[in-house]
């Protein structure tokens, strides 16, 4: 993580060599170091929060896994999600999951 910390003690100016930014295209872990998974959809379901917005594909965070994500990534397969009036919930290898107003979260 103190590679990626921004030193608020010194300046922003280009001339001060101790301010070293990453480029965009590098990666910042979190969670200890656990990137999670990237799952997509069949079809694609409607955002909780714009309704003019469809969600293709979404990361599963590796703390919602809880050390599952070899098998969790294992599934290939586009998830089915299963829409309502709030959001919508889908399933990767018998753990379910929802997604509305409040958020990504595990159920059950």
């Amino acid at each position: 993580a103190t590679g990626v910390v921004v030193r608020r003690d010194k300046t922003f100016y280009a001339d001060n060599p101790d301010v070293v930014f990453g480029s965009k295209e590098e990666m910042i872990r979190t969670r200890l170091g656990n990137n999670g998974i990237e799952v997509e959809f069949v079809r694609q379901p409607t955002s909780p929060f714009d309704a003019s917005v469809s969600i293709e594909k979404l990361t599963m965070p590796a703390h919602l896994l809880r050390g599952q994500i070899a098998d969790a990534a294992a599934n290939e397969e586009p998830l089915e999600p299963i829409t309502d009036d709030a959001g919508f919930r889908f399933s990767i290898n018998g753990a379910n999951f929802r997604y509305d107003r409040l958020g990504l979260r595990r159920m059950g």
